[in-house]
């Protein structure tokens, strides 16, 4: 993401494990401890950008911690 925002590259794509999406701001949820894509989000926005998206896909339950 830092290598996005500081100007080296165009779109970026990350798949991760655990995707984290359940953690809350001030709560662990399952085996969710950090919110990866929430933490991605901020991190572009509190660098100026004005837009940022996170898609979510999830079979199994509703990503709580990044909506």
């Amino acid at each position: 993401m830092k290598h996005i925002l500081d100007g080296d590259g165009k779109i970026a794509y990350a798949l991760v494990r655990p995707s984290g999406h359940h953690a809350q701001p001030t709560q662990v949820v399952g085996y969710c401890f950090l919110n990866n894509a929430g933490l991605a989000v901020q991190l572009a926005l509190d660098s100026g950008c004005q837009k940022a998206v996170a898609i979510d896909i999830d079979v199994q339950y509703y990503g709580n911690g990044t909506a």
